[in-house]
């Protein structure tokens, strides 16, 4: 029925048109429909047989201190790198940085929803960090959520985010233990083996949703951080930024063919 009324259409807007012509014209008019009606529900269409993928114009990047750029003094953080990047590409290029210094799983599954439909990305990104991870008061205390809720709530954040566009999900940062516990003026720990804990059970999660995976931890793991983190050990300096900018530019490049 649609393709009739396509024909219909065609012919009263192309009687100029032999039917070869009228044919492709047809083509491309489908062609345009299929991609305005998924984009107006803020998602990319799969690629069909034979036709490429669509390299992401609008990215949508969500976490917390690391992608809000803290302790960046020199570019505001990475994801502002990878913004200025991406818009010397093209200038209808958009990247939107919505990192919430300190957030937790929770509150960034019920935000995530309404600001990814609101911006409509072609690609979401979600960096949660270690903030589901940090114990309060001590060594010793409970995690602030619970491994096993923070299992089944990446579940349902990812979930969440792939009912939008393509998912890339990022680990954290590996950090100074000696200087996080407790954290800077606080009583909050951060400890590397929560860290490596939570990290894996993020990459496991991920995985099993079929959600790209961008592993900042496993990449970094081995190298001397000392000279990457900021004087609270904790965050990544202007240096360290630059590192996951150009790790990110890469990861982008590759998995989603993007001619930089």
């Amino acid at each position: 029925m649609a393709d009739r009324l396509l024909y219909i259409h065609a012919l009263r807007r192309t009687k100029h048109l032999d039917e070869t012509s009228l044919r492709h014209w047809m083509k491309l008019q489908g062609q345009v429909s299929r991609w305005r009606r998924v984009i107006v529900r803020g998602r990319r269409p799969s690629p069909e047989k034979g036709e490429p993928d669509m390299p992401p114009r609008r990215i949508a990047i969500f976490g917390s201190s690391t992608i809000y750029g803290t302790a960046d003094k020199e570019c505001g953080g990475f994801v502002n790198r990878l913004r200025l990047w991406h818009d010397s590409i093209d200038a209808r290029n958009r990247i939107y940085n919505l990192g919430i210094w300190g957030e937790q799983t929770p509150s960034l599954i019920q935000r995530l929803p309404l600001e990814a439909a609101a911006r409509r990305p072609h690609l979401i990104m979600v960096y949660p960090g270690f903030n589901d991870s940090r114990r309060d008061g001590r060594r010793e205390a409970p995690n602030a959520v619970s491994i096993e809720q923070f299992r089944g709530m990446m579940s349902e954040l990812i979930s969440s985010a792939k009912a939008v566009s393509e998912t890339v999900v990022m680990t954290g940062i590996p950090f100074d233990e000696t200087r996080t516990t407790p954290y800077s003026g606080t009583d909050a720990y951060y400890l590397l083996q929560d860290a490596e804990e939570y990290s894996r059970e993020l990459v496991a999660v991920a995985s099993a949703q079929g959600a790209r995976i961008l592993d900042f931890f496993s990449i970094l793991q081995n190298e001397d951080m000392g000279p990457l983190l900021a004087e609270d050990g904790l965050h990544g300096n202007a240096k360290c930024h630059e590192r996951l900018f150009e790790i990110t530019r890469d990861f982008v490049i590759s998995e989603f063919s993007v001619n930089a």
